[in-house]
This record gives C-alpha cells, structure tokens and sequence, in this order.
C-alpha cells in the first residue's frame, strides 16, 4: 500500500508539485515489500551526499544507502 497525498495539509505557501511528487514517491517506497528499496532510494530520492537517519542507524551518500540495503 503506497502513502496517499491527496489529503495532505499543505503551508499556505505555494508546494511545487515535483515536491509533492517526491514526498509522496518517498513514503510509497518506505510502504514498499521490494528488497531493493534501498538502492531504489539511493538513486531516485536522496542525493549524492545526503545524510539520512532511520532510528539509530545513520547513512551518508548514495554508498551508505546502497550499504544499508545490504
């Protein structure tokens, strides 16, 4: 089951669709039973030197996600 947006209280300023399109794109993953999710997010939601944090485990770069999934 994918995260639905459509529901989603937006801030009163302008949220460009591409934003909401990525937001939503990052949750259906995390939703997702793939076990390549990991690279997927790697190489479509983070950026190269993205720091990301999932409980106590901290990854730096596309390599620390791409080392997470594994």
């Amino acid at each position: 089951m994918g995260s639905d947006i459509k529901d989603t209280v937006w801030p009163d300023h302008p949220v460009p669709n591409s934003v909401k399109n990525l937001i939503h794109r990052f949750f259906e993953l995390l939703d997702s039973q793939d076990t390549n999710v990991g690279n997927i997010l790697a190489d479509e939601i983070f950026a190269p030197d993205a720091r990301a944090q999932f409980g106590a485990h901290v990854f730096t770069g596309t390599e620390g996600t791409y080392e997470s999934a594994t």
